[in-house]
């Protein structure tokens, strides 16, 4: 991981790109987004604070899951209604991203499977058997749609507060678990990560 400095668009003060896939950081001293383009920054805004969730995870914090390294460098906090959850965009020693979710009292991790089809809407309908690049088995166990809250730290995509965030969650072989992304709208493909 190499850093990058670069000026807050809205305040001026120095924000930090710690991995170099990450397009969105938010500054620790005035709470804007920053949004990377090409070589450009652009604010997205300010943010809002996050809900105090007790967790035990924490920006900065380290650790090893299946046996790789990993750095919390970012977390979005998401709501459909019932309370919100948080979930935390993590990087590894290769600079791969992952992200793990808390939710019900359970850490759930997932990696973007590249070779994935995406998923339309209505092929997700709850209790619908799927198959996730040639593995089947998997089953549709949710599917909803929540906003998000409030972000803080650095991301390897855009997202802002207020944005609504439409998924489905799916369970595997052997206790997999995955999510089908489809960012904004159900009518955009959605990108699966188990």
């Amino acid at each position: 991981m190499s850093a990058r400095e670069a000026a807050c668009p809205n305040c001026g003060a120095t924000i930090r790109f710690e991995n170099s896939v990450s397009l969105l950081v938010v500054c620790e001293h005035c709470q804007a987004g920053s949004y990377r383009r090409d070589v450009a920054l652009e604010s997205i805004g300010l943010v809002a604070q996050v809900a105090p969730i007790e967790s035990e995870i924490a920006l900065h914090a380290s650790g090893t899951y299946a046996g790789r390294a990993f750095r919390v460098l970012g977390q979005v906090q998401l709501d459909h209604g019932a309370g919100p959850w948080n979930e935390w965009s993590l990087v590894h020693e290769d600079g791969s991203s992952a992200w793990l979710a808390e939710a019900q009292g359970q850490y759930l991790v997932t990696e973007l499977v590249a070779d994935a089809k995406p998923f339309a809407w209505e092929d997700v309908e709850v209790g619908r058997e799927i198959d996730v690049a040639g593995r089947g088995g998997w089953v549709v166990a949710e599917r909803g749609r929540a906003t998000v809250t409030a972000v803080r730290g650095e991301l390897p995509e855009l997202v802002t507060p207020g944005e609504p965030r439409t998924y489905a969650d799916v369970s595997g072989p052997d206790g997999g678990f995955g999510t089908i992304d489809f960012g904004a709208r159900p009518a955009a493909p959605g990108s699966m990560s188990e």
